[in-house]
């Protein structure tokens, strides 16, 4: 229970992965209000529904599906990640171990040049006309390439890979290449709506955001 308590706690100081989607209009699950209301304590932090749940339970079976496919080994990443410049913070899933090494981290310092994040969707996801594209590449929903691109700019990551299971019935594996120009939009959008909302504490216009 405490480590859930420092959680949330960690997750109040910065902005994560999922809520920069938020925050850029990307995320379908939440608002820019949402996050500004958890950030600044006046809402409880969002902690799954049934949906979330099941991915984050489903998590450990889709990184180990990941190392059969490639034949490569991941490794937990415990602990807050934090970036010097903006108000970027996140936990990531796995990282993914260097060949002919024994581990991606040691003592927090990382030592990769590949991450992993594992979800899952619904089997109607993987559709003909969904903004999933084929296994290999890098077309995923803007929501998922943001998070990533914010694990990468923590990290120093050039590479993500992104494994998914649609529906219990299809995986795919995309890859994801360190793209700076969306960086570098992502860490002036992050502090310029910290410093225009968090800090301030005005909320985000729904109109407008």
């Amino acid at each position: 229970m405490g480590d859930m308590s420092q959680f949330h706690t960690d997750r109040r100081t910065g902005l994560g992965g999922s809520d920069i989607g938020a925050i850029l209009g990307l995320n379908p699950w939440r608002t820019p209000f949402q996050v500004f209301q958890e950030k600044t304590g006046k809402a409880e932090p969002f902690t799954g529904n049934l949906q979330t749940r099941f991915g984050s339970y489903a998590e450990e079976f889709v990184a180990r599906e990941y190392c059969e496919q490639t034949g490569r080994q991941v490794q937990r990443f415990n602990g807050l990640l934090r970036h010097p410049e903006a108000p970027l913070i996140g936990h990531i899933d796995r990282l993914v171990i260097p060949e002919g090494s024994k581990r991606a981290s040691w003592r927090q310092e990382i030592r990769t040049d590949l991450g992993l994040e594992a979800k899952t969707a619904s089997a109607f996801a993987a559709g003909r006309d969904s903004e999933w594209g084929e296994a290999g590449t890098d077309a995923v929903p803007p929501s998922y390439l943001t998070q990533s691109a914010v694990y990468m700019a923590l990290t120093g990551c050039p590479h993500w890979d992104l494994a998914v299971l649609f529906g219990n019935q299809e995986f795919r594996i995309y890859h994801l290449a360190r793209d700076l120009e969306l960086e570098g939009y992502i860490l002036e959008e992050a502090s310029r709506w910290w410093r225009d909302h968090v800090v301030a504490g005005v909320p985000p216009n729904p109109s407008s955001e």
